[in-house]
This record gives structure tokens, sequence and C-alpha cells, in this order.
């Protein structure tokens, strides 16, 4: 079973992120499609700006205007919780 206050793949990740021998790993999600060059870059910003992580946002494909209506909301909110810079 799942150690208490854990959720199975938060749980998998942090079990992974111990494990992994590596200097960068990639989480994104199944459905994620990615560029040609979206990995290189991520690690090029990294490195120039000495970061520790970089986190994009992708373009959101949305099926209905409720969800079109929703992307604003959710960027925003997210630009309220974390710092950009």
């Amino acid at each position: 079973g799942l150690p208490d206050g854990w959720l199975g793949k938060n749980h998998a990740l942090s079990v992974g992120v111990q494990q992994a021998k590596c200097a960068w790993l990639l989480f994104t999600d199944a459905d994620a499609e990615h560029q040609r060059d979206s990995v290189s870059g991520a690690l090029r910003i990294a490195q120039e700006h000495t970061a520790a992580l970089v986190s994009f946002s992708p373009e959101q494909i949305t099926g209905t205007w409720y969800e079109k209506s929703l992307i604003p909301y959710v960027y925003l909110r997210l630009a309220k919780r974390f710092s950009y810079e």
C-alpha cells in the first residue's frame, strides 16, 4: 500500500527521483506533445540561468467554449501562486 497522505502518481514520482542517477529529470504528462527542441531548449535555459528547475505550460487544446474560458483563470491562479522569474 501507499504511505499515509500519498497518492499513487506522486508516490511513484518521489520513489523514482530517489532512485535516479542523472543530472536532470523530465516530468511530463502522457498526453503531452513536445516540439522537437523543447527538452534541449529547457536545458539550455536552465543552464543559462543556473536554475534548479524549469517549468513550462504547454498550449492547451480545448474542446468547448467553457474549457477555453477557464484557461485564463488557471494561468492567473498559477501566476498568483508561483513566481515566473
